[in-house]
């Protein structure tokens, strides 16, 4: 859906989403971060112990919690098993979901690297 195209015209008219892993000394742990596009901000993220679906929910309940999501806004993630649970659909049905082609990662380049920056 977003073809791409990562610079939205407002604040909130696009998030995006997605999971890294993170070592420390106590072994990997999972972190999931939801940005919004416009200002490319980290708005909401999660550590956990596992890549279960509750991490992916959790985190986008924080994200709804404090931000305006009355227009029109659009979920913009990879096609990993949490995104495309029915508890995703279910925590961003008044959202407008878009994903990555399959095989295709500069869909989801606008996370990767900004993630990639927040990370380290």
């Amino acid at each position: 859906m977003l073809k791409e195209q990562f610079n939205p015209e407002r604040p909130n008219a696009v998030w995006c989403t997605d999971i890294t892993y993170v070592w420390t000394n106590d072994g990997f742990v999972y972190l999931n971060c939801v940005m919004n596009l416009f200002a490319r901000k980290i708005i909401a993220w999660t550590l956990a112990d596992t890549m279960e679906v509750s991490t992916v929910i959790k985190t986008i309940e924080k994200a709804k919690a404090i931000r305006n999501t009355d227009l029109p806004l659009i979920i913009h993630t990879d096609r990993g098993s949490q995104y495309v649970s029915q508890a995703w659909r279910e925590a961003t049905k008044n959202m407008q979901r878009s994903y990555s082609h399959k095989g295709y990662p500069y869909d989801n380049a606008c996370i990767e690297l900004s993630a990639s920056s927040f990370f380290t």
